[in-house]
């Protein structure tokens, strides 16, 4: 509690990566692949199709690391143990998240460029998409309720499965376009 309340929620997240390391890991090899494949995106002639990839496997990596935030959405309703608003504490959990994405975008666009690919522009359009892997991570862990198609015969098995791959599919779809 000496950390404050956001502080507090930040260092509970980078405990829990601690406790599990295999996330910690997962989420730094798929967001090295993505912020890899995205730094040589941003080059002239790059297919778009390898940003719609490196977006997707962000996406699962920034998710390895968001254990804090999608248990927070699953608490939605109960009473608050350190006095946060919902909100804060949905947004203190994404720190950790975009704080280790920024670092391993950093690193792999330096080390890239270093080695003779990608550039400066590629690093910034890497490090930015963090905004565009974030939300959808938001959209996931407070999704609500399925819609009631799901329960319509014959349609129920399609729109639940768009259903939940609408976070995934936002950054995919925005960071391609």
């Amino acid at each position: 509690r000496a950390r404050g309340p956001v502080g507090t929620v930040v260092a509970r997240d980078l405990l829990g990566l601690r406790r599990s390391p295999g996330a910690l890991v997962t989420g730094t090899v798929l967001s090295g692949l993505a912020a890899y494949g995205l730094v040589h995106s941003a080059s002239r002639g790059a297919p778009s199709v390898i940003a719609l990839v490196c977006l997707l496997v962000g996406y699962f990596g920034v998710g390895a690391w968001s254990e804090g935030l999608r248990l927070q959405g699953d608490n939605t309703g109960t009473p608050p143990l350190i006095g946060l608003p919902a909100r804060t504490e949905a947004l203190a959990h994404l720190v950790l998240p975009g704080l280790l994405y920024a670092v391993v975008a950093l690193v792999v666009g330096g080390v890239t460029l270093a080695l003779g690919g990608g550039s400066g522009l590629g690093i910034g359009w890497a490090v930015v998409m963090v905004w565009l892997l974030l939300g959808p991570q938001l959209m996931a862990a407070f999704r609500g309720l399925p819609p009631m198609a799901v329960f319509t015969p014959g349609r129920g098995i399609g729109t639940t499965a768009l259903w939940y791959a609408v976070p995934m599919l936002v950054p995919a779809v925005v960071g391609t376009a």
